[in-house]
């Protein structure tokens, strides 16, 4: 049969490849006849095929070295191809038939099957001994026992490709080592220059590298190089440490694998899950997708008998919902729009979620089981990251939270009180800059929602409108009794994970048509927060005439706000802050005849009553 030379690469544009270094690359023996046949049998040597086809079989096999790599063989006239490999009976031919196999399933075959010889069979018997044996051949193809081929998983299919040497790349030379590395791995590694990290596609997401595989790759690719090559120092370099640490930095630098860092997680309506990729926007589940660059990765699959009916998936997540929010189904809505909210990326709510209760209420067990179902969505970070401090956080603390969609925080201790303007930014969607350790600030949007829980509500100094529009207190009031605590609550949950992930996604596909409505019940708990918080309230209410025809000047009124604060232990502030709230509330800057500034709306009920002093002679003034 006729060999030849057959180009099985792609040059790289732009790049001059050494063509010195070129293998002949083989084609399959009876490669001509093969496009006019649906089956093709695949055997381990030329006289096994030639045999066959003898007896109007479409048979072919390698004409190389069994020793080379499997890649100097072109396999591709068996795409679309059904494919019953017939391996010799022993330990070696059954190790060829799983080799060859991969080779095969790489080619695009339509199935790749190898035929299990009869076990009453000699060790050794293959085609040739069953024709001289007048073997029934053709009932054996039909109806002998047979073993599926199928694709290796990922990882170890990026391996076994490595034995394929690649037509025009010089294996001498380390660019042209970084050249076969793209090759084999152009589709499935990625780097991104901000985070200084390596990523790998694992066939349904992008895991960054933490176990230095990249590395182990290049590794491979440069030993694989090593065997394309008869010079023994050729080998020894290829080989060396240095070697493998130059050709992973010189693949770091070819745009094929650069990715930037708001290239990642960036359709904020898609949500990764083991299942596939679920549009959030209609609920449609669909297949895993390289090129949208996901992440991260949910610990549940909404299957299609579960989407649209979660009720009948997850009745024990459903009661034990009714249970904390005591049957109030207003209540229950806003939980499961809130939760499907949180599936997105999406910031245009400008929400904070505040779970608060003293204890034995079901709002931890709820933030726990949601935050396993949605998986690698979910994040936590400490309390501190929200609350007011005099020194500066890391900004690590926040790097780890890009791609997050529910980010929870919990324990809120006494006293403390809100970052208000970190608050502000991130739940507007402003971006964040931030770094991870030892790496370069960069920039990403966010797309995590706030969900906090606590015993204890912080303080709101600034209680102004954008802080009004995005609180939202959620109030967990309802004790379970120890009677009726169930230790394994949390497990008996999770086995309902499928269906939780359905009614969250229900509950997104609710919010996009109602939004997020508070009931009721929270609408009143967020204001009463409000109202407890707002110590300028107070003030006007106990110390101030309010009314248009009422004027003050601001120094009078700051002077009695200051009294009044000081002695309500509520925290004072600037004359100029004290302005800007009065501003807020939509009080109208006012001069008197002399020009000194005041406001128009409010006066004082009564003057200010001054702390004694007491004279040097022994008296008391005002």
């Amino acid at each position: 049969m006729q060999q030849a030379s057959y180009t099985a690469g792609h040059p790289v544009p732009g790049i001059h490849l050494n063509h010195k270094s070129a293998r002949e690359i083989h084609q399959l023996y009876n490669h001509a006849a093969i496009s006019n046949s649906d089956q093709v049998i695949f055997v381990e040597d030329e006289l096994s095929a030639q045999m066959l086809i003898e007896r109007g079989h479409c048979a072919t096999t390698i004409v190389q070295d069994w020793q080379q790599p499997l890649g100097w063989t072109n396999w591709a006239p068996l795409h679309g191809k059904q494919v019953l490999i017939w391996p010799k009976r022993d330990k070696r031919g059954w190790e060829l038939a799983m080799k060859v196999g991969q080779s095969i399933l790489r080619a695009g075959s339509l199935t790749c099957d190898i035929l299990v010889p009869p076990a009453n069979k000699p060790m050794g018997w293959d085609v040739v001994e069953a024709l001289e044996e007048e073997f029934d051949v053709n009932g054996f193809l039909a109806g002998a026992a047979r073993q599926a081929m199928k694709p290796l998983p990922h990882w170890d299919s990026l391996i076994e490709g490595l034995s394929e040497a690649v037509e025009g790349i010089d294996y001498a030379t380390e660019n042209g080592v970084a050249q076969a590395f793209t090759h084999h791995f152009e589709r499935d590694v990625r780097y991104c220059p901000a985070w200084g990290k390596w990523l790998i596609w694992n066939g349904k997401r992008w895991d960054i590298d933490v176990m230095m595989k990249v590395k182990h790759l290049a590794r491979l690719v440069c030993c694989s190089a090593a065997q394309f090559t008869s010079k023994p120092h050729v080998k020894a370099r290829m080989t060396s440490a240095g070697a493998i640490a130059a050709i992973e930095r010189i693949v770091r630098t070819d745009p094929r694998h650069g990715v930037p860092v708001e290239h990642w997680d960036a359709n904020v309506w898609l949500l990764n899950t083991p299942g596939g990729i679920v549009d959030l926007r209609t609920g449609v589940l669909g297949p895993h997708d390289r090129e949208q660059r996901m992440t991260r990765i949910t610990s549940a699959t909404p299957s299609g008998a579960s989407v649209g009916s979660p009720s009948s998936h997850c009745s024990v997540w459903l009661g034990f919902v009714a249970d904390v929010t005591g049957g109030d189904l207003a209540f229950q809505d806003y939980l499961q729009r809130m939760v499907g909210y949180c599936l997105t990326g999406d910031m245009s709510t400008h929400a904070l979620f505040f779970l608060y209760g003293t204890g034995a209420n079901g709002k931890s067990v709820f933030v726990n089981v949601i935050s396993s179902v949605l998986g690698g969505y979910a994040a936590s970070a400490p309390m501190d990251t929200f609350m007011h401090s005099y020194s500066d956080r890391h900004p690590t603390e926040l790097a780890g939270l890009r791609g997050a969609r529910f980010v929870t925080a919990t324990e809120t201790e006494q006293g403390r009180r809100w970052n208000e303007s970190r608050i502000k930014a991130i739940t507007g969607g402003d971006d964040i800059t931030a770094r991870l350790m030892h790496q370069d600030f960069f920039t990403y949007k966010p797309q995590f929602k706030l969900l906090i829980a606590g015993n204890h509500k912080p303080e709101i100094r600034n209680i102004d409108e954008a802080m009004r529009r995005r609180m939202h207190l959620i109030p967990f009031t309802i004790t379970v009794p120890p009677a009726n605590r169930d230790p394994n609550l949390t497990e008996k949950l999770l086995a309902e994970r499928d269906g939780i992930l359905a009614w969250a996604l229900e509950g997104c596909l609710k919010w996009q048509e109602r939004g997020l409505a508070q009931p009721q019940l929270v609408a009143e708990a967020t204001q009463e927060y409000f109202e407890a918080e707002d110590a300028m309230g107070t003030w006007l209410t106990e110390r101030c005439k309010l009314s248009r025809q009422e004027k003050a000047l601001t120094a009078t009124l700051f002077n009695d706000w200051k009294l009044w604060a000081e002695a309500a232990g509520e925290y004072v502030g600037t004359q100029r802050r004290f302005s800007d709230g009065l501003l807020a509330r939509r009080f109208e800057k006012w001069r008197n005849s002399i020009g000194v500034r005041g406001y128009q709306g409010l006066s004082l009920k009564e003057p200010t009553a001054l702390p004694a002093v007491e004279t040097p002679g022994g008296s008391t003034k005002r």
